[in-house]
């Protein structure tokens, strides 16, 4: 993925990073999704599993963006040292498959208020 683009992604999750800090994987991936698809930015929504080291989470929502994955919730399941954000490598695996998802602005509006 070039610079001009993590660039892109990355001013769009430190906008929203405080507004989603109470949602949980689904509602943050909503919130994503709305504003990667206002931006044009390409991308998928994964719906599978995650795992670390013992901690396995049977259902968890991400965004694949080219060669790289956008989660801002592994923290929240696997402590501190998780990796999270925008990344290509990861102490969190992933197991999943693309999910349809658009979110419309009103659920985007009651994600964020």
């Amino acid at each position: 993925m070039d610079k001009q683009k993590i660039a892109r992604i990355t001013k769009i999750i430190n906008e929203i990073r405080d507004k989603v800090k109470f949602l949980e994987c689904d509602g943050t991936t909503r919130v994503l999704n709305y504003l990667l698809d206002k931006n044009n930015i390409a991308h998928t929504v994964m719906v599978g599993s995650a795992s670390k080291d013992d901690i396995n989470i049977p259902l968890h929502y991400w965004i694949a963006i080219d060669d790289m994955t956008l989660d801002l919730k592994s923290k929240m399941w696997f402590g501190e040292d998780a990796t999270e954000g925008l990344f290509k490598d990861s102490n969190v695996t992933y197991h999943g498959k693309p999910t349809s998802m658009k979110t419309p602005k009103i659920i985007y509006d009651i994600l964020i208020s």
